[in-house]
């Protein structure tokens, strides 16, 4: 992808005004003030304990990882960011919430382009099978976006990749 993928996203973002869900745990007033850059392209929803004062609405939840799949599920957020809540516990959350296997990319930038790596987790494309679902739910995603797609395959870091 090339360098005006990521300023395009940002673009149609600001446009949507979408209401995003933000997973916070154990937070504090550092990590609460990182967000106020986002809410240029968002109306955001904390989830969790933001463990201080903030002038974002909040939604407080002993388990904010069922919270945030719920709220996405019952469409009251377009969006979710599992922001700091732990790992395992907000996949389980959302395959549960949704019946599916939960498959991620990251988005990577660097100068003058940016590109999805996957898989994410350790344990995510554990079967050839399950990474080609992700290469190809990859590949839906930048068609779905407009963005011409080419793939590549990195493989031999550890001996059971």
């Amino acid at each position: 992808m090339d360098s005006l993928f990521i300023p395009s996203l940002k673009e149609k973002a600001r446009a949507r005004r979408s209401r995003i869900g933000i997973g916070i745990w154990n937070a504090d007033a550092a990590l609460i003030a990182s967000l106020e850059s986002s809410r240029e392209y968002a109306d955001l929803l904390l989830v969790g304990d933001p463990g201080c004062d903030s002038d974002l609405e909040c939604v407080p939840s002993p388990a904010p990882w069922k919270e945030l799949a719920r709220l996405l599920a019952d469409g009251e957020i377009e969006g979710a960011v599992r922001g700091n809540l732990p790992a395992g516990r907000t996949m389980r959350a959302l395959s549960e919430q949704f019946g599916i296997q939960v498959r991620r990319l990251a988005l990577l930038e660097l100068s003058g382009w940016s590109f999805l790596l996957g898989p994410v987790g350790i344990d995510e494309g554990e079967s050839m099978a399950d990474r080609l679902e992700l290469l190809l739910g990859g590949a839906r995603l930048l068609q779905d976006l407009g963005v011409s797609r080419s793939s590549a395959v990195l493989s031999g870091g550890r001996m059971e990749d």
